[in-house]
């Protein structure tokens, strides 16, 4: 027994335009508060003394890792959004390829 599938095209692509247009934010979000983030390192507020120092090498190591997972996670999202957006038309499509079949049979 199959369950019928019912998609609604217009509002699954605007989910997906909003999912695209999260990830371009949270990548606008990345580039500016990671360049603060950056920038704070740089002019290493905790010192330049061994304890400084170690702290540093940590703080770098940690801090790059977040701004790579904040940005794969973005581009993560926008390109969900592009994927349900082709996924729909494609489905649209499909469809109505398969109802002109049909309706030639018929």
């Amino acid at each position: 027994m199959a369950d019928d599938i019912n998609l609604d095209p217009q509002a699954t692509r605007a989910a997906a335009r909003r999912l695209s247009d999260c990830g371009a934010e949270l990548l606008a979000a990345r580039r500016t508060t990671g360049a603060n983030l950056e920038s704070m390192n740089a002019a290493r507020p905790w010192g330049r003394d061994e304890l400084g120092d170690s702290f540093t090498r940590r703080y770098e190591d940690a801090a790059q890792r977040a701004l790579d997972a904040w940005r794969k996670a973005a581009e993560r999202v926008g390109d969900l959004g592009s994927r349900i957006d082709q996924a729909t038309a494609n489905t649209v499509e499909t469809d109505r390829l398969t109802s002109e079949v049909i309706d030639k049979i018929q």
